[in-house]
């Protein structure tokens, strides 16, 4: 018994002594900290650990600290109650940050919780300085101010690993940006750990000591660093009292799959050259080499056949000639079904257009009033009229599945938010050097971060956002209605908050000018210690400090981040880290409420349009600005149609004036011996005013309008949107097309000789049967390929295809109809020797038949092309020249569509003028960040697999 006694004696003193090593350091909270949060200092206690009987600390305690709790042990801890929860409410920020990623999470409690609670605090963390605190009068006790924690490399490594890689899916970036300092890409383990025991956000600095190495601080305390066990990322959790599955592969690398190494494609080449340049080579030389024999043989054969023609001629030089039509005729019979059905369909044709052309001749009042009715019945359609500016609907096709997706959000969420951006440059970029950083000398900074200029680009930010819109409705016509920023601003506080999302550095200084003046002094030595400048550097750092040496918040004034890469621009990177202090730009942002119906944006759109105003007339010889709102776009395409019309009315103007000096036929009378100079001008006079064609071309130019009106019109019926690309694109087009055919009717008729007993109707007739024809062959085919062109699923070339091809036919149908019977009035009044525009006037200058035909000219065009061009081209060694010319044209065009670049540069829709050009320039030069991206999963029942 004595033995078994003595036993369980030395068992408690040897359990007595091992609780005499585990010490606290601290239990309790002392007074507010000094350290510039609202937090406070725990209290010292160097003795053992206590037990925990509360449930609620308990339950609290075993989901912070599951690695210290075992179930049927007592809990003893070095925190009570109010230090856990303190520790559980400021995990409320980084559970927002790291919680995505559970074993992170739980790497950063278990960090936190050994700081906290641990039952062995004094083998790894050392007091090194205190303060007393004074409760109340006669009560006096000791606060721990700064201390040192020894961790081990093991321990820090391991958590800043498991961490690394989380995103911050509110701003797009890496969480180690908020949690580190500095750039998640400049971090490192060590910097990550220090910046968690020396940033604003602690009451109280702990200096980290990173080491494997175990020492005796004095006779009675033996420090031995820290190392908890922590869990890789990658892994799933599973232990007692915590279970969590591996983090996903945005948030960890090393939970990515490996991907399989691409195939490497080494590019095509053969001697220098592209194997699709070489492939076009080998076609242009197989073609042309085929084409050669083929002329070649087809040269001999037919040399041989003309000589047996020539023999056979010898032999029946007595028989009569067949007539020539007859010769045509048999061998038309002799050819093949194919070709005679060719000849019919030809014959058919030109019967059709010869009938066609008659009656218009006949009936021309009748055929021009019908032909003007239907025009206005087709233009009618005006009134549902309606343009497409919408850049998404004009470039992105309705099923497309990326116009699909965001159909699906912005319907089940709201679209994403509409913004006006700034970006400013100082006019001066000498830099400048700041001298306030005494561990690391003088600082060099850009232009852009001198405090003059900040004070005038926030005198900016503050006079845009006090600017009032006039709203209007959707007609454009004004309302006795203003609208401020408030009140349409994003403001994620409110109601608490109503101030307004504003990306902007001045917001790190709470956009206070005052604020932004402000400094600290060393009271004893009368130097700055610290500045608007310092401020700045830790902002930049560490965007969600709320204080700092300045004693000021990096938050905004709507409670929010103001992330740097967002506000600056032009900025350099070292070592992968932002230079921001040496940013050439910088970048005001205002976030503004979209919405799905535009009606809700009329009031956002009526702001945005008073910023563009006042910025188009703002001037400051320190800066250049460059900015944009969410309508900009759609104005300044609205803007380009309507300063076209300009350009449109002189160019049909001169058109005009073209077809009307270049349609007549002019007559150069011949003056006889003894008639006077006064006589012979005003016959001259009189005669061009006969010749002239200016009623028939302006006639031609007014078809060209219709048939564009009568295009829109009919597609507007069907409620198909125009682009303001129809009224930049298709009168040039259809004027260019239709000035072709007129001058083709009109210069057969001038060119034709009437036959005999052959009436003006039926010459016309005649003629309209031989052009129509070719005229119905350019113009259904410059039709149908646009109509081709409808097949693509891009709105805005779709649509302009289908306005395009109708216009085109359109205006074919009024020129072989309406026009033709215009021509014949024309065509009678030059005849009666009328003047043209006053056909109730008639010259009475009695030219006689032969001076006209003897004064009559083909023009010089059309001699250049009989006499010139034409036998030119036509020689037996120029055909195979222009068609080997033409496959080198060719197939090089088709080596050179394998180098075209696809996608729109929204630049190219821009007027030269336009102060978005400048704006899109400026955005590719500074801006340092892109839009979001949405992952949107549906009809998922559990979004935990």
């Amino acid at each position: 018994m004595k033995l078994k006694f003595l036993l369980l004696v030395f068992v408690a003193i040897n359990l007595n002594l091992e609780y005499v090593k585990c010490n606290c350091i601290w239990y309790g909270q002392c007074g507010p900290s000094q350290h510039g949060v609202d937090g406070r200092y725990n209290c010292k206690y160097t003795g053992q650990p206590k037990i925990q009987t509360n449930e609620t600390f308990i339950t609290i305690f075993k989901d912070l600290c599951p690695h210290m709790y075992k179930e049927n042990e007592d809990i003893r801890t070095c925190c009570d109650y109010e230090q856990l929860i303190t520790f559980y409410d400021n995990l409320s920020v980084p559970r927002q940050l790291l919680s995505r990623c559970p074993s992170c999470f739980k790497n950063f409690k278990a960090f936190l919780c050994d700081f906290t609670c641990s039952p062995t605090q004094n083998e790894f963390m050392l007091i090194t300085k205190e303060d007393e605190y004074h409760p109340s009068e006669n009560v006096t006790k000791i606060e721990v101010v700064e201390l040192t924690y020894h961790i081990t490399n093991y321990s820090v490594n391991a958590l800043y690993k498991s961490c690394q890689d989380v995103q911050y899916a509110a701003s797009n970036q890496k969480v180690m940006d908020l949690l580190c300092g500095t750039s998640a890409e400049s971090c490192s383990p060590e910097i990550f750990v220090n910046y968690l025991g020396h940033n604003s956000q602690t009451p109280f600095i702990f200096n980290m000591n990173i080491t494997e190495n175990e020492y005796n601080f004095n006779s009675t305390l033996h420090i031995k660093p820290k190392n908890t066990t922590m869990y890789e990322c990658s892994k799933q959790v599973t232990t007692e009292n915590f279970n969590a599955s591996a983090c996903g592969c945005s948030d960890c690398e090393d939970s990515c799959p490996v991907p399989v190494p691409p195939p490497i494609q080494k590019p095509c080449k053969i001697f220098s050259l592209t194997c699709g340049d070489v492939f076009a080579i080998t076609l242009f030389i197989v073609f042309t080499t085929t084409f050669l024999v083929v002329i070649f043989v087809f040269s001999s054969t037919n040399g041989k056949k003309n000589l047996k023609y020539q023999k056979f001629d010898n032999e029946c030089d007595q028989e009569e000639s067949k007539p020539f039509l007859q010769d045509q005729l048999d061998q038309s019979q002799k050819a093949s079904k194919i070709k005679m059905f060719g000849v019919h369909t030809d014959r058919y044709i030109e019967i059709f257009f010869q009938k066609l052309g008659f009656v218009c001749a006949s009936s021309p009042i009748k055929v021009i009033l019908l032909g003007l009715m239907l025009c206005l019945v087709c233009s009618g359609g005006f009134m549902y009229f309606s343009v497409l500016t919408d850049p998404v609907e004009l470039w992105s096709p309705e099923n497309s599945d990326t116009r699909i997706n965001k159909d699906y959000y912005d319907s089940h969420f709201r679209p994403f938010y509409r913004t006006t951006q700034i970006i400013i440059r100082p006019t001066n970029q000498t830099p400048w050097i700041h001298e306030i950083f005494d561990d690391f000398g003088p600082v060099e900074y850009s232009s852009a971060l001198r405090l003059d200029f900040l004070h005038q680009v926030l005198e900016l930010q503050n006079k845009i956002s006090s600017l009032e819109g006039q709203l209007e409705n959707d007609q454009g016509l004004k309302l006795n209605k203003t609208v401020k920023l408030k009140d349409i601003c994003f403001a994620p506080l409110k109601p608490d908050n109503s101030n307004c999302t504003i990306q902007s550095i001045l917001n790190y200084w709470q956009n206070d000018p005052d604020l932004l003046d402000k400094i600290v002094v060393d009271p004893d030595f009368g130097i700055t210690n610290a500045d608007y400048i310092t401020h700045f550097e830790t902002c930049t750092k560490s965007p969600t400090s709320v204080n700092d040496t300045l004693g000021l918040s990096c938050l905004g004034t709507y409670g929010g981040i103001v992330s740097p890469f967002v506000a600056m621009g032009g900025y350099p990177q070292y070592k992968k880290a932002q230079q921001y202090g040496n940013a050439s730009a910088l970048i005001l942002t205002f976030i503004i409420n979209n919405h799905k119906n535009e009606s809700e944006n009329l009031a956002a759109m009526a702001w945005e349009k008073s910023v563009i105003e006042f910025l188009k007339n703002y001037t400051n010889e320190n800066m250049s600005i460059s900015f944009s709102t969410e309508r900009s776009i759609q104005d300044e395409l609205d803007r380009e149609s309507k300063s076209d019309i300009s350009t449109i009315l002189i160019s049909y103007m001169a058109m005009f004036l073209y077809i009307t000096l270049t349609l007549g036929k002019y007559k150069l009378l011949k003056k006889n011996t003894n008639e006077s100079n006064f006589n012979w001008i005003l016959k001259m006079c009189q005669q061009f005013l006969v010749d002239m064609k200016f009623s028939l071309g302006m006639v031609g130019v007014v078809i060209v309008m219709l048939s564009v009106a009568s295009s829109i019109g009919l597609f507007s019926y069907f409620h198909v949107k125009a682009t303001l690309i129809i009224f930049e694109v298709i009168p040039f087009l259809v004027l260019a097309v239709g000035v072709d055919n007129i001058f083709i009717l009109v210069q057969s008729y001038q060119r034709d000789i009437r036959l005999d007993h052959e009436t003006l109707e039926e010459q016309i007739a005649r003629i309209v049967g031989k052009v129509g024809p070719s005229m119905l062959l350019t113009s259904s085919a410059e039709s149908l390929a646009f109509f081709l062109g409808a097949l693509t699923p891009m709105p805005a070339v779709r649509i302009f295809s289908l306005y395009a091809g109708l216009a085109v036919l359109i205006d074919f149908i009024l020129q072989i109809t309406v026009f033709v019977s215009f021509m014949t009035l024309d065509c009678k009044r030059e005849l009666s020797k009328r003047f043209d525009l006053i056909w109730c006037l008639k010259n009475t200058s009695g030219l006689n038949e032969e001076t006209e035909n003897e004064a009559d000219t083909d023009g010089f065009l059309f001699n250049f092309f009989k006499n010139k061009h034409a036998p030119f081209l036509m020689n037996k060694c120029t055909r195979p020249l222009v068609i080997i010319v033409f496959f080198a044209i060719f197939f090089t065009s088709v080596s050179l569509m394998a180098k075209v670049e696809t996608g729109l540069d929204q630049k190219l829709s821009m007027p030269k003028d336009s102060y978005v050009l400048d704006y899109f320039e400026a955005l590719e030069k500074y801006l340092s960040v892109g839009v979001p991206v949405y992952f949107v999963l549906k009809n998922v029942d559990d979004y935990s697999s």
